[in-house]
């Protein structure tokens, strides 16, 4: 795939994951939408941990982020593959590790939390 071409899919996914996410905000109790608000970031890719060793690691798209108020022990991440969103959590020994995906859309998984 040319860099161009990969940009633009890219841009794709993550326009795709600003619309769901858009679409479950409404969904969620006042105090949720606006931890959703302040956590939320412009999807990014990232590698995270298939097992709590490290050993084994998934692409997927990062969707909240730790701002230092509020912060969820958890991040929401998007998982191309299964077409789903899931979450992440930095163990003790420093792995990255995605729990997912999981059932529902990101509504669901805000409420999980």
């Amino acid at each position: 795939m040319s860099p161009i071409v990969a940009l633009k899919h890219e841009m794709d996914v993550a326009e795709q994951i600003r619309t769901r996410v858009a679409a479950a905000v409404p969904k969620l109790d006042p105090d949720l939408q606006a931890w959703v608000q302040e956590h939320l970031i412009t999807p990014r890719l990232v590698d995270l941990a298939r097992d709590a060793d490290g050993k084994t690691s998934v692409p997927l798209w990062l969707v909240t982020d730790h701002v230092g108020r509020q912060d969820s022990s958890y991040r929401v991440v998007w998982d191309p593959d299964a077409l789903a969103f899931g979450l992440e959590c930095t163990l003790a020994n420093g792995v990255e590790w995605y729990m997912g995906p999981h059932k529902g859309g990101f509504a669901d998984v805000i409420r999980a939390l």
